[in-house]
Order: structure tokens, then C-alpha cells, then sequence
């Protein structure tokens, strides 16, 4: 009954995953590292906004301020335009975040921005190369091969413990670190990194643009029409007008006071004119 060993499967899985890797650029490895690398600007957009939902908000206050003699009206005209504030801050939120989802999505290399020339002469080797392979050395061991035997040897021998996954993890760095000596890897990372750092300086620019325009469009633009077209209107209407003269019945009792003065002093200076 013939069970492979541990060994044997190591060598197989390492030796498919080089073969693979080398015959053609590993489009997954590129949307791996975009989305890794996109997704670390959800944070700062978020920030973004929430900045200027705070310059918003200290803004409505010291605007707010001529209304300290009316206190009630004040509060309800604060209490508007902050819900609306609040509300539309996520939906801006939203709107980027879906715009990062979709950067995460899909690496257009066709951008007319994407200059691939640039990069033609650190292109990566074509051809199948094992990253791992026990030979002898009487047959001709190649250069990786070489590499890795040498690394092994070097190595302190991995102790079997099959009851705790910490015979895996070094073998996974032991793995990294031979892939790390390959040439074909050494030239896949190096063109992974030119080709990643062009694109993200793209993104980057899209992402900058878009963040302005989101926040001016669907944040300040909003509260400023909810304030022109819906707070002031419904303020103004007979069944809201009550509560907004609450804090005015005073002035209107002063008002009407001194109107009466007035009518009084009026009827004086004219019975005296007459005597």
C-alpha cells in the first residue's frame, strides 16, 4: 500500500505552484496585492469625510449664534440641518466605499494612463522553473536547485510534530525563503512591484479626484439644498409657525406694549396741542 509522506507532497505542491507561476504573468497574485492595496484607503476617505461633516457642523453653530435670544427655534433649526448633516455624511461614505469595492474589483491595464512599454525589459522569465526539486547532484542540479539544497543544509532540521500547526509555519517560512532565492520569483516580484506602483499612482489619482467631487456633490451640496429647498419652506408653514414663535411671544408682548405707548403719547401731544 503505497501512502505519500509529507516530504513528497511539499515537493509536488512547490513544484506545480512553480511551474504555473513561471509559464505567464499570475494575473491572481496582481488582483491579490490591488485589492490589499486599495482597500488600505477605505480609512483615510472615511476620515475625509467625517473632517468635513465636523467643518460643516462648527460652521451651522457660529451661524446659529444670531438665534441665541430665541432658544427653542435654535435648537429645532439645529436639529434639521445636523440629522441632515449626519445622514447624508453616510450616504457620501457609502457612495466611496463602493467606489473602493470597485478599484478592489478589477485592474484595468488597459488604462490609457498604463504605459506597459516601461517595463518590457524587466520582463519575467518564460519557461517552466521548479523552485524546489531533490537531485542529485551527479545529474546536474540547477541553479535554484542548487539554492535550495544549500539553504538546506543550513537549515536546522524541522522537528515532526503533528499536534500544534508549528512545524507548518516553519516550513512555510523555509518555503518563502527558498522561492526568495529563485531567479524567476526575484524577477516576477520586481515586475509586480513596477507595474503595481504605476497602476496605484493612477488609482491614487482617481480615488483623490473622486473624493472632492463626492463630498462637495452628495455632502455640502446636499445640506445646502435640503436647507433652501425643504427646512426653509416647511419652517415657514402654518402648523410649524407656532413653535418657532414660542421664544417671540415676549417680543410681541413688548411690541404691542410699546405700540400702546405710543398711541398713548400720540393722544397726549395732541390733546396738548389742542388746549
Amino acid at each position: 500500500k503505497l501512502e505519500p509522506n509529507e516530504e513528497d507532497l511539499t515537493v509536488l505542491i512547490t513544484n506545480l505552484h512553480g511551474i504555473r507561476g513561471a509559464i505567464s504573468f499570475p494575473s491572481l497574485a496582481l488582483d491579490a496585492v490591488n485589492r490589499r492595496l486599495v482597500a488600505e484607503y477605505e480609512y483615510p476617505l472615511e476620515k475625509s469625510v467625517e473632517c468635513i461633516k465636523k467643518v460643516l457642523e462648527e460652521a451651522i453653530a457660529d451661524s446659529s449664534a444670531m438665534l441665541n435670544s430665541y432658544p427653542a427655534t435654535k435648537a429645532e433649526l439645529l436639529f434639521r440641518i445636523n440629522r441632515c448633516v449626519q445622514k447624508e455624511s453616510e450616504k457620501t461614505i457609502e457612495k466611496l466605499r463602493e467606489h473602493v469595492q470597485a478599484e478592489m474589483f478589477y485592474v484595468n491595464l488597459e488604462h490609457p494612463d498604463m504605459d506597459l512599454s516601461v517595463f518590457e525589459p524587466a520582463l519575467p522569465a518564460v519557461g517552466p522553473t521548479k523552485v524546489w526539486r531533490v537531485t542529485d547532484s551527479s545529474e546536474g542540479t540547477t541553479k535554484a536547485a542548487a539554492a535550495a539544497t544549500a539553504a538546506a543544509a543550513a537549515e536546522p532540521p524541522l522537528a515532526a510534530d503533528n499536534s500544534s500547526d508549528s512545524g507548518l509555519t516553519e516550513r512555510s517560512k523555509y518555503l518563502v525563503k527558498i522561492l526568495m532565492q529563485n531567479e524567476s520569483t526575484q524577477k516576477k516580484v520586481q515586475f509586480l512591484m513596477l507595474v503595481m506602483t504605476k497602476y496605484m499612482e493612477i488609482v491614487q489619482k482617481q480615488i483623490a479626484d473622486l473624493t472632492i467631487k463626492y463630498i462637495l456633490c452628495f455632502l455640502v451640496k446636499k445640506v445646502l439644498d435640503y436647507i433652501k429647498i425643504d427646512l426653509v419652506p416647511t419652517l415657514l408653514e402654518l402648523s410649524n409657525f407656532a413653535s418657532l414663535t414660542e421664544d417671540c411671544e415676549e417680543d410681541f408682548r413688548l411690541k404691542e406694549e410699546m405700540e400702546a405707548a405710543c398711541v398713548c403719547l400720540k393722544e397726549a401731544l395732541d390733546a396738548i396741542q389742542a388746549f
